[in-house]
C-alpha cells in the first residue's frame, strides 16, 4: 500500500494513480513474493481531508 496526501480534491484521482505507479516501479509487490508471499495485492491511495480514493496498482 502507498499513499499519498493530495493538495485539494482536484487533485485526488492523479495522486492515486501516481501511488500506484510507485508500487509497480518499485517493485514493491515482487519483493514480497519472493518472501514466499502469495496473492499480493497493491493499493494506491490518496486523502484529502475526509476524502479518498483508492487504485489497484497493475
Amino acid at each position: 500500500m502507498e499513499c499519498k496526501h493530495s493538495k485539494n480534491i482536484k487533485e485526488l484521482r492523479k495522486d492515486s494513480d501516481e501511488a500506484s505507479r510507485q508500487i509497480i516501479d518499485q517493485k514493491y509487490i515482487e519483493g514480497l513474493q519472493e518472501e514466499s508471499y502469495e496473492n499480493v495485492i497493491g493499493y494506491g491511495i490518496s486523502f484529502y481531508k475526509k476524502q479518498c480514493i483508492i487504485t489497484k496498482a497493475g
